[in-house]
């Protein structure tokens, strides 16, 4: 059984959907959350961005995989579906 995602989850998958590091700590608790419930739709990884120590660093990085792109397309196909719906 596949667990469904939340509107944050989904929203923060489509922030990494070409690969980006993560900055935030809420796009990072939901794209942790995303791992969890959906291995498959994303790859985490290390950070692309090397700082010195004392700056502030990414969480990590990360990326859709293709099921995760595949997935996204799905969801923004049925959204517009229904908000075009009488």
């Amino acid at each position: 059984m596949t667990k469904r995602l939340t509107k944050h989850e989904i929203a923060a998958l489509r922030e990494v959907e070409g690969g980006a590091d993560v900055w935030g700590y809420g796009i990072a608790v939901n794209l942790r959350s995303v791992e969890k419930k959906r291995p498959e739709l994303l790859k985490i990884c290390r950070a692309k961005a090397r700082l010195a120590g004392h700056l502030r660093q990414p969480y990590f990085g990360a990326v859709a995989t293709v099921e995760g792109r595949k997935f996204l397309a799905q969801h923004s196909n049925a959204t517009q579906r229904r908000s075009r719906a009488p």
